[in-house]
């Protein structure tokens, strides 16, 4: 987006000020994208080749121009892409409050005070839609774990997504000096290893991890067959800081850190080849995981034990600190690959209770009407109850009825 010089100072400005509260990469670029938009009055990227000419600063912002781009960008824009636009800009505001003496920050608290109601919030986004409605079943992860057996870290990473619960992030920025090798026990005897995570969202204090033997096992098997790393190449954390390719854990072809896009190419390819129905994705190993978890009944607080969560729910802060060893026993069974979920055990009936006459066999018309409209159609047609110009005609239209098909019975 090519931007007048003098709008860009602004911009730079605000970034810097972004860097001084040591905020991500990642959050700054996002923020400062939304600004250039903003300031330009553009809301969408469509246009990032032309010049456009400098609508306001910081000094002649108003609450109307505000409220005029809001509304637009909410109107164009998908709830994920809102929420860091207005946050950005939300962010902005208290900046040139501060700085530029701006009061269009107060107008808008007025505003949300007067209304009362965040559907009249101009800076809260449209609710996020549900992308995890999905979930990876025991048997489904299993399915995973056989399929890459033979490639030793592809095996491993898959494993340790599951076993950990955590974001790719956090997994593709591991050092091999953050698996401890050692084993550990519970009171119970039950043997477990640590996995210190450095890299959880929000935090800056690393997190260890308890996992079981056979996520470090995959771990040691890759270990044993790894490339040779780079010996003095690095990238960037979302913090600035270097991650040197010798220290990392998981290696590309090259002996390079691997990348975001090399796994989720990895686990597009297996879900593909196991003809998955369902968009999997590495952040639905982490939901799958935390799901299973609360299935087998682990509380919040010791679900937040593994997956590194800030908040599981609404009272998660009136949780005690869970004991380590329970958060290691429930969720090694838990997430135990080998456990079979068990079948519903059906109800018995009481002993004193007389039990009901059998019904009478049912005619094969009688027996078509028990099932799904489609289903009756086919079997109407096979019995030559109709003709198949009739049935491919009824299948075309939309039944709403089962009246409609009281001729054909």
């Amino acid at each position: 987006m090519n931007m007048p010089k003098t709008l860009q100072k602004y911009v730079e400005e605000f970034g810097s000020h972004l860097i001084s509260k040591n905020k991500s990469e990642a959050t700054i670029f996002g923020y400062k994208l939304a600004i250039k938009q903003f300031l330009c009055d553009i809301v969408d990227n469509r246009g990032k080749d032309k010049d456009y000419k400098m609508v306001v600063t910081p000094k002649t912002l108003t609450y109307k121009f505000l409220e005029q781009f809001t509304v637009r960008a909410k109107s164009q824009l998908e709830p994920n892409t809102q929420k860091i636009k207005l946050a950005g800009i939300k962010r902005y505001l208290k900046y040139i409050r501060a700085n530029y003496n701006s009061n269009v920050y107060e107008t808008y608290e007025k505003e949300k005070e007067l209304y009362n109601s965040d559907d009249e919030d101009i800076l809260r986004a449209e609710p996020i839609q549900d992308n995890y409605k999905d979930t990876l079943s025991r048997d489904e992860v299993k399915k995973f774990f056989d399929i890459s057996k033979h490639n030793p870290r592809n095996h491993a990473i898959l494993k340790l997504f599951y076993y950990t619960s955590q974001r790719i992030h956090s997994i593709v920025n591991l050092n091999q000096e953050d698996i401890d090798f050692t084993p550990k026990y519970t009171a119970k005897g039950i043997e477990y290893y640590v996995i210190k995570i450095r890299y959880l969202k929000g935090k800056k204090q690393p997190k260890d991890i308890p996992v079981s033997p056979d996520c470090i096992h995959a771990i040691q098997d890759y270990l044993e067959e790894r490339e040779e790393p780079h010996p003095t190449g690095f990238v960037t954390d979302n913090y600035r800081k270097k991650l040197y390719h010798k220290d990392a854990l998981f290696l590309n072809g090259r002996g390079k850190r691997i990348r975001n896009i090399s796994i989720y190419a990895m686990i597009s390819r297996y879900s593909t080849r196991l003809q998955m129905t369902k968009r999997v994705h590495p952040h639905l190993f982490r939901h799958s995981a935390i799901s299973i978890m609360d299935v087998s009944g682990m509380t919040d607080a010791e679900k937040k034990g593994i997956s590194g969560h800030s908040k599981l729910s609404n009272a998660i802060d009136t949780y005690k600190n869970p004991v380590m060893d329970n958060v290691v026993e429930k969720s090694l069974q838990a997430l135990d690959i080998n456990q079979k979920t068990p079948k519903p055990t059906p109800n018995k009936p009481d002993r004193d209770i007389i039990p009901k006459p059998q019904k009478p066999i049912e005619t094969p018309i009688q027996q078509s009407q028990s099932v799904d409209k489609e289903t009756r159609l086919f079997n109407a047609y096979k019995q030559g109850l109709i003709t198949k110009q009739e049935y491919l005609k009824l299948m075309d239209e939309e039944i709403t009825n089962d009246s409609n098909l009281a001729g054909y019975y």
